[in-house]
């Protein structure tokens, strides 16, 4: 039986908002997915973390309280998504030579993913700077959020592609680059790095290490020749 949204009021201790608010948009998520869009999901209510899974690969977002919440004052809640797929951390574990760190980890998702939820604020109060939605339309939200994101970290050349280019660091480039390598695309993972340093050429002087860490350093252009490219 779907669970109603809950209310609140000035005498709302934002603890309890957070809890109360996350137990409903979950709730409300789980039960309008299509079937077959999301193998299985999962929330850790201690640690305020839902994830949800499709194939290998599984987004976690993380909610944290607003550092602006106050009762009486207002309700505020933010949230961080995160990716990680079983692939990757399997090819990591079998090549420790070569693999540039551990675990599933992929990438911090920074996809444009909009301001804080609005739990509940005093009537007439102009709206939070740092929030751009109300509780109501957190569970759309979120599945906006899965659905950007699967689409986004689909494959590692779209995911070098997609990922905003001042969120492009050596860490989520060789993620993506082992990704590859881990779906036996070596020459994706090439592209991936090419496409990586043309897109933000300062991290040259980081991908090359990882480069050569994954056995791919041959296919980067000679050092040099991005900043001349660029200028």
């Amino acid at each position: 039986m779907p669970m109603t949204m809950p209310t609140f009021t000035a005498s709302t201790r934002p603890s309890d908002g957070v809890r109360d608010a996350l137990m409903w948009a979950v709730a409300e998520v789980e039960g309008t997915l299509h079937p077959g869009s999301i193998d299985e999901s999962r929330y850790l209510r201690s640690r305020r973390e839902f994830s949800v899974r499709r194939g290998s690969t599984t987004l976690t977002w993380y909610f944290s309280s607003s550092k602006w919440n106050l009762t009486g004052h207002g309700i505020w809640l933010h949230r961080g998504m995160a990716l990680r797929d079983d692939r990757l951390g399997g090819w990591r574990s079998n090549h420790v030579d070569r693999a540039t760190e551990t675990g599933d980890f992929v990438d911090h998702v920074r996809l444009d993913p909009g301001g804080d939820t609005v739990v509940w604020q005093p009537e007439g109060a102009a709206r939070h700077p740092f929030a751009d939605h109300d509780l109501a339309a957190l569970p759309d939200t979120l599945i906006s959020d899965a659905a950007r994101a699967f689409d986004a970290y689909a494959e590692p050349l779209t995911a070098v592609n997609a990922v905003p280019v001042t969120h492009l660091t050596a860490a989520n480039v060789a993620a993506f680059g082992e990704l590859a390598l881990a779906l036996d695309r070596p020459s994706e993972a090439e592209e991936v790095l090419r496409r990586a340093l043309e897109r933000r050429p300062i991290l040259e002087e980081y991908v090359r290490p990882i480069a050569e860490r994954l056995g791919l350093a041959s296919a980067l252009p000679h050092a040099g020749r991005l900043e001349q490219r660029s200028t």
